[in-house]
């Protein structure tokens, strides 16, 4: 979401990895997070998102999130992201759902939304702050956007150790601009933007509890199927294959390295009129 120019399918990716990255998650219509659906529960359940509230989610991908909550809430939610490809397969998401009375998508940078000051009761984010070049830039349109007292909750990486060179330069040669902090960081740029009452809680990742996550939020047939189509991506497209072979080349141990934050939900009360919160969940 770092650049100012919308991406599109029939873009030169050339040697950019972290385009082909994106490329790919597209045309098998698949995004992920860290925490999955777990994750997306537990900010639903913070940010108190009920049917009248008015949802933005940044960086949307294929609009998981953004169908998942209009069709078992029923608020109504705008998903943007920087990259046509995703808003495509978000649209036709939203048809097979049956939400596209509640649900709409837009091609917009994250460090220059297109919408009105205090115009959302809830602004989400997922998996894609650390991806952004201009971080304080897009937390500062998070912030404008959002009604006074509205909340936002974040989901991102955290460094639970100090990274080593081979993992960063494995990290920026797999997806380009990739800058992740540890929680107390985090923190720091998000009340940096002005947000109050900061709840940040962070959780090792477990590849059981991924695993099990991703399967409730795509099921078991869609996983599969993407699986197949990604193998024989591997086999038809020599690109996939150096982007596969370059995220697979990073320390054993990289697990170690990673974990998610939980908000925790603050009482409107506590707060003073005017304020907004965030929750924020950190992977």
């Amino acid at each position: 979401m770092s650049e100012h120019t919308p991406k599109t399918d029939s873009a030169d990716e050339g040697d950019n990895l972290g385009e082909i990255y994106f490329k790919i998650q597209s045309e098998l219509d698949f995004t992920k997070h860290l925490g999955a659906l777990d994750a997306t529960d537990e900010i639903r359940d913070l940010c108190q998102i009920g049917p009248d509230c008015l949802v933005l989610d940044v960086g949307c991908g294929v609009g998981m999130t953004a169908t998942y909550l209009a069709k078992t809430i029923g608020c109504h939610v705008t998903g943007i992201d920087l990259r046509e490809g995703m808003i495509a397969r978000s649209n036709e998401r939203a048809e097979r759902e049956g939400v596209t009375d509640i649900v709409s998508f837009r091609v917009a940078d994250a460090t220059a939304l297109p919408f009105e000051d205090d115009a959302f009761d809830v602004v989400m984010c997922e998996s894609v702050l650390a991806l952004v070049e201009d971080q304080a830039r897009v937390l500062a349109e998070m912030h404008r956007v959002l009604k006074p007292g509205g909340r936002v909750g974040v989901t991102e990486a955290a460094w639970m150790t100090l990274p080593t060179e081979e993992l960063l330069n494995q990290l920026k040669s797999a997806f380009g601009h990739m800058e992740v902090h540890s929680p107390a960081r985090w923190r720091e740029l998000i009340e940096d933007a002005g947000f109050e009452n900061v709840a940040v809680d962070a959780h090792e990742i477990s590849v059981k509890s991924e695993s099990l996550s991703r399967i409730r939020r795509y099921g078991l047939g869609h996983l599969l199927k993407t699986w197949g189509h990604m193998m024989k991506a591997m086999i038809s497209e020599p690109q996939y294959r150096r982007l596969m072979k370059t995220a697979t080349q990073g320390p054993k141990d990289l697990l170690r390295y990673w974990a998610t934050s939980w908000p925790w939900p603050t009482s409107p009360n506590e707060r003073q009129p005017g304020s907004k919160g965030l929750h924020q969940e950190l992977p």
